[in-house]
């Protein structure tokens, strides 16, 4: 289409959908656009993306005329009179026109736009949706205004009025009223990221009133008001605010752990008692209010939000303190589930420790990504965090032993460089990652290595019922399975538990093979390798055992790339295994497959061959002849025509090998 017929089209949508009023009729008539014609005119507008192609082209008049006819028409529609449902398709409209706003087409109409159709509706405050949406649409041209000095001093001559309506307090809070809020603070968000140290002001209310609501538990709204909170320290441009806002976020966040820890962290009686329903809402609360500040905190050191233009004293310390605080109270599932909700009426609050812990392990991976070797002086002390949920994983939530691999994981992508904790760490790690990925820890048993050890433990009871030598020890048969002794029956973890155990072996194969002992490291390669040789015998080989081989899979490649210098890589048996994965029904376990078995090609058959050192040594001579040669037609030497030099290692013939004589060529 051409510029003429965008134009004119946007006109006839003008004049169609939105009428002008007839001012000399008395009654107007309210309904002069039904629901039905608005969706229509929107459809249209979205598909045609007319007001974009005619802000774009406001220079060629039929355009220019065009864009003012549809601006009156629905400035019109701003009457007095008109019911709420007039002025929201109105607000609607001018959100998605001044979304393609230029500064020719802002300007002639910013002032009558704020004056006349926005602030009336944030002094009326009639409508929660109504105020919503006139805070979208001033977020709107905010962010279009923000760019021109002129524009820019318009929209803060309103900008007390805009703080006010979006920090309105509504009597009521119905889900109209809560998606008016959510509007609101996402306005908020954007208007402060617009106008930055313009809004030094409007701080302090702004700060106490994120806080205050969130505490309340807000739900939704929550998510917007961490993302106001997120913007305020950088508007302030102003380290010490910064450093104020974490301070009160670590307080806050204590005085949370206070009320939910309340005689659990010492030996003492409950100071407070609630009843049980009491308990359940409180609690829920806390725990909203914890996440909402956790992710605050992950706003604040998020590595984009620390590059700023002054300097950050991050409270480290402080953070790990918190971390310790929450972690340390640990009340396993049974002790719960045996607590008397009668006499102990914070049965709610316990129940609600693993997700405390997740929180605590979501605040310190948030540390680990942002700082990462400028965590490596507390490397040890964060390697005994991790070590702790391991080495109680009976009486600890799944959700929690995730949580932790999913952190261990960032931890050796972040500092593998700084760690060299074998003994504390390493060791300890891998023992417990050897029993979790082993398919018996999810219940997946070998029948044949079960049958065996049935008769060879009926074998041996009638060798001594035969001798008559009566037995101390119990008869019962042990199970073994890949000669490690199994005492248990029942599966320990779950199946996702062993998958996430499996990406954290990769990761410690990968980045810490190295420091591994030549002993861990063989069980290492004997136990990925014993399990994929028996696939079919532990019955693995079903669709929702995928992300089980994948993970086996790539161990065993990991395993290749990383050999110990005191053992030699299983190549032989890992391009076996991987030749016979690469037929898998599952397309991503067959391509992981695929790439290991041309990892361990290319090792045993390298494409390129190395250089031998004659060559090298030969290079070498074509090198420093050349030099002397320049050095001589510096000096004034004869030059040396191009077919007159040869070099040094072409001046005998080919058959005859060249002898090194002291460096000097030929």
């Amino acid at each position: 289409m051409s510029h003429s017929a965008y134009g004119k089209l946007l006109i006839q949508l003008a004049e169609s959908h939105l009428p002008e009023k007839n001012e000399n009729v008395k009654d107007v008539q309210l309904e002069r656009i039904t629901f039905d014609q608005f969706n229509q005119l929107v459809a249209v507008l979205n598909q045609t993306k007319i007001i974009r192609h005619c802000v774009e082209n406001k220079n060629e008049k039929i355009c220019d005329k065009a864009l003012d006819v549809w601006v009156k028409a629905i400035h019109g529609l701003f009457d007095a009179r008109s019911p709420s449902a007039i002025h929201w398709m109105g607000l609607q409209l001018y959100n998605h026109t001044f979304s393609f706003a230029t500064y020719e087409f802002l300007h002639p109409n910013l002032e009558t736009l704020l004056q006349k159709d926005l602030l009336p509706i944030f002094q009326r405050k009639n409508s929660a949706l109504d105020v919503g949406l006139a805070c979208r649409v001033y977020a709107t041209l905010a962010s279009k205004a923000a760019l021109y000095p002129d524009t820019k001093t318009v929209m803060l001559s309103s900008l007390d009025r805009f703080v006010n309506a979006a920090s309105y307090s509504w009597p009521e809070e119905n889900k109209e009223v809560l998606d008016c809020m959510k509007d609101c603070f996402k306005a908020l968000a954007i208007v402060t990221k617009s106008f930055g140290s313009s809004m030094k002001p409007h701080l302090s209310k702004i700060e106490n009133l994120c806080f205050l609501l969130l505490e309340r538990g807000m739900g939704e709204v929550g998510e917007v008001l961490v993302e106001v909170l997120s913007t305020l320290p950088f508007c302030a441009n102003d380290a010490e605010y910064w450093k104020k806002m974490v301070a009160r976020i670590i307080s806050q966040q204590n005085k949370i752990i206070d009320n939910v820890y309340d005689g659990l962290e010492t030996s003492e009686a409950p100071k407070t008692q609630l009843n049980a329903q009491d308990s359940i809402t409180d609690t829920a609360i806390s725990l909203d209010y914890f996440q909402a500040l956790t992710k605050a905190l992950e706003k604040f050191l998020h590595p984009s939000n620390l590059n700023t233009h002054f300097a950050i004293e991050i409270p480290f310390e402080e953070l790990l303190q918190l971390i310790f605080r929450v972690l340390n109270v640990h009340i396993s599932p049974q002790t719960i589930l045996e607590l008397d909700t009668t006499k102990h009426t914070r049965f709610s609050i316990v129940s609600l420790i693993p997700s405390l812990h997740i929180e605590a392990y979501t605040l310190l991976d948030m540390i680990i990504t942002s700082l990462k070797e400028h965590i490596s002086p507390y490397s040890q002390t964060v390697c005994s965090i991790f070590m702790r949920p391991l080495d109680l994983k009976e009486e600890t939530s799944d959700l929690v032993i995730l949580k932790v691999y999913e952190l261990i994981q960032h931890f050796l992508d972040s500092l593998a460089g700084c760690i060299d904790h074998t003994e504390t760490f390493i060791v300890p790690l891998t023992k417990i990652l050897l029993k979790d990925i082993h398919p018996s820890a999810f219940g997946k048993f070998n029948s044949s290595d079960m049958t065996l050890n049935f008769l060879e433990a009926n074998k041996s009871r009638k060798r001594r019922v035969q001798k008559g030598v009566k037995s101390t020890k119990s008869t019962k048969p042990n199970l073994v399975l890949n000669d490690s002794k199994i005492t248990r029956n029942v599966p320990t973890v779950s199946q996702i538990v062993s998958e996430a155990a499996l990406g954290v072996l990769e990761k410690v194969i990968l980045h810490l093979g190295v420091h591994i002992p030549h002993q861990v490291r063989l069980k290492i390669d004997n136990a990925v390798i014993s399990i994929l040789l028996n696939f079919t015998k532990y019955d693995l080989n079903g669709s929702d055992m995928c992300e089980y081989r994948k993970g086996l899979y790539k161990c065993l490649v990991a395993c290749v790339l990383r050999p110990i210098p005191s053992q030699a890589p299983p190549l032989a048996y890992a391009l076996r295994i991987l030749t016979v994965g690469s037929q898998d029904k599952s397309f991503s376990v067959k391509e992981v497959c695929k790439m290991g078995v041309v990892i361990c090609e290319n090792l045993l058959h390298p494409t390129v061959p190395t250089l031998s050192r004659e060559l090298k040594w030969e290079a070498s001579r074509v090198v420093e002849a050349k030099e002397k040669t320049d050095e001589k037609q510096k000096n004034g030497s004869k030059r040396l025509r191009h077919q007159d030099y040869i070099p040094p290692i072409f001046s005998k013939p080919f058959n005859q090998k060249t002898q090194p004589d002291n460096g000097e060529p030929n």
